[in-house]
């Protein structure tokens, strides 16, 4: 996801998505792949980074979260799943 989708999948501002971000790869939760920067027309460029989740850390009761299937059609319903 580009922080632009986690912007909008949160309702947050970009600040917020990258100290969230920030947050869950010290905790360990996440594992970020940065993407390299590029120059596109003398611009720098990168292609959104990847994230691979850790749920074996003990921030979730594994018994009552043992996996969680959300389908949504935008980044915006995200932040209204429940």
């Amino acid at each position: 996801m580009t922080y632009s989708q986690l912007m909008e999948a949160g309702d947050y501002s970009k600040t917020t998505a990258i100290n969230h971000v920030k947050l869950l790869e010290e905790a360990g939760a996440v594992e970020v792949t940065r993407s390299p920067i590029y120059l596109e027309d003398n611009k720098p460029r990168n292609l959104p980074n990847k994230y691979k989740l850790n749920l074996d850390i003990g921030l979730v009761d594994n018994e009552q979260n043992t996996s969680v299937m959300k389908s949504v059609k935008s980044p915006s319903e995200y932040n209204r799943v429940g």
